[in-house]
């Protein structure tokens, strides 16, 4: 049986955090969110791995998953600064955007030398525009 399309549908409270998705679609953000952490973190030794985007994005796969994990996140004395800062402003921390962008193209330039099938070449091409597009129309935080 379907329900009355006429009869009002509850709303969540005002500044009520969003539901959960489903358990398999949780386990998919979480481990993802897992990831991106381990590469962030790595990204903070390794010259040239940018740390902020795989940060934001554990943020955003936490906030999906696990508000334990997530809190954790946003408390952390390393990384919870980057992202607190994105939450503010939706602005990189200075230098990041450069560096990113030279990461950004120097990635897609390789793997697109590298490929020899010419779908997969251009198919990369489009991403990587819009990926480069992207980071370029982000603000940068000014000191």
């Amino acid at each position: 049986m379907s329900a009355d399309p006429s009869t009002p549908q509850p709303q969540p409270e005002a500044g009520a955090p969003p539901a959960l998705p489903s358990r398999p679609a949780r386990a998919a953000y979480w481990t993802l969110g897992i990831a991106c952490t381990a590469l962030g973190a790595v990204g903070i030794v390794v010259p040239g791995l940018p740390t902020t985007p795989f940060l934001l994005l554990a943020g955003f796969a936490f906030s999906r998953s696990s508000p334990r994990l997530h809190a954790w996140l946003l408390s952390n004395r390393i990384f919870g600064p980057v992202i607190r800062q994105w939450h503010e402003d939706k602005s990189l921390p200075p230098g990041s955007k450069r560096r990113g962008l030279i990461v950004i193209v120097l990635t897609f330039a390789v793997s697109i030398a590298v490929l020899n099938v010419w779908p997969l070449r251009a198919m990369l091409l489009v991403i990587g525009a819009c990926v480069f597009t992207f980071v370029a129309r982000l603000s940068e935080r000014r000191l």
